[in-house]
């Protein structure tokens, strides 16, 4: 997110002929006008900034400011009590999985590259919890295509997130009976899946892991971006820094 905030800045000075370390202030107020908005942060950011290059101190980092602990705490138990409504007490208690509680004492969310005057118009949200009710089986099978006919049994769920890149967001508590999409996943046991669209048009990857799914959720949507944007930096240059834990996991570092 950083090395693609920062190479959109880069681009933003050299298009305006800007020396970096110029202190002049049309010119550092001619870099906000382009890429930031008007708001509470654009005067802290004014006392803060001296010169143009000042400016890559405050590059968004994609994520959204993190819920205070009362909010998230009202969020999630509504949420599980919404969940346990909508499945039989044989699945009791149904308890959100305990990543996505620790991501969301991180972050509010993530709102993928981008500054924020051109986030307005090209990111609705992204990866967030946004809801404190769940999706009903029926509406989760329509709307991820986790139907029975592909060897899908879904208990319970709830959207997790939107934006103009992935459509949408869930994460869906069921099983797959399907031995070829089950076999090398434990997808034949009941659990936590999380799904998300890596195209407008809803074609819906699975994951069991938070991590690898933010991983790719993040890859995926800064190709995206560079795409829209006709941006130069190639795709491995922008994910050079993926690795893998000691325990196989992907992740990305910023």
């Amino acid at each position: 997110m950083l090395f693609l905030n920062k190479r959109a800045l880069d681009r933003e000075i050299e298009m305006h002929q800007i020396d970096k370390d110029s202190s002049e202030k049309e010119d550092i107020q001619t870099i906000l006008d382009e890429l930031w908005e008007q708001g509470d942060d654009m005067e802290a950011i004014r006392q803060d900034v001296h010169k143009v290059s000042d400016l890559y101190n405050h590059i968004p980092d994609g994520t959204m400011p993190v819920l205070g602990h009362d909010d998230q705490t009202e969020i999630f138990e509504e949420l599980e009590f919404s969940l346990n409504q909508t499945v039989d007490e044989s699945h009791w208690p149904m308890v959100i999985p305990e990543e996505i509680k620790i991501l969301a004492t991180l972050t509010g969310g993530i709102i993928g590259p981008g500054f924020p005057k051109l986030q307005e118009s090209t990111i609705v949200s992204a990866l967030e919890l946004d809801s404190d009710e769940a999706t009903l089986p029926k509406d989760l099978i329509e709307k991820t295509g986790l139907s029975p006919d592909w060897g899908w049994d879904v208990i319970a769920g709830f959207q997790y997130g939107y934006s103009t890149y992935c459509g949408s967001a869930y994460v869906v508590y069921g099983r797959c009976t399907d031995s070829a999409e089950s076999e090398a996943s434990d997808l034949n046991e009941f659990g936590w899946v999380y799904i998300f669209s890596r195209t407008p048009d809803m074609d819906f990857v699975t994951y069991g892991c938070l991590v690898e799914y933010l991983t790719d959720y993040t890859a995926g949507y800064a190709e995206h971006c560079m795409e829209e944007n006709d941006c130069s930096i190639t795709h491995d240059a922008m994910v050079r820094s993926r690795t893998r834990g000691s325990d196989g996991t992907r992740r990305i570092d910023n």
